[in-house]
């Protein structure tokens, strides 16, 4: 879960990147504004990377809920009990045999 929340996020960075691009234009490599040219997509744009940043925002929390109670479940005070659970369990069987 956190590797498709790390890419997602590495994605909307990416596709800021370019957004930026045709924002602002690239003098030095002669690139013109592309925003002056075509606004309604530099609009569509703006929106889509607004909801791209959401959902990286919406996997991250989610991603650490997850890690969270992955953590919770194999906790050490977890695991003591869980064995000795498993003991009272193993000593009921064997005491049944004397």
């Amino acid at each position: 879960m956190q590797g498709v929340a790390y890419a997602m996020f590495a994605v909307t960075i990416a596709a800021t990147e370019g957004s930026t691009v045709a924002l602002r234009g690239v003098n030095a490599l002669q690139w013109s504004k592309l925003c002056n040219i075509y606004g309604k997509f530099c609009k569509q744009a703006a929106g889509g990377l607004i909801c791209a940043f959401a959902a990286s925002m919406a996997m991250a929390v989610v991603s650490v809920f997850s890690a969270r109670n992955l953590f919770k479940l194999y906790s050490v005070q977890r695991r003591k009990e869980i064995s000795g659970l498993k003991k009272w369990r193993w000593n009921l069987f064997y005491s049944g045999f004397s």
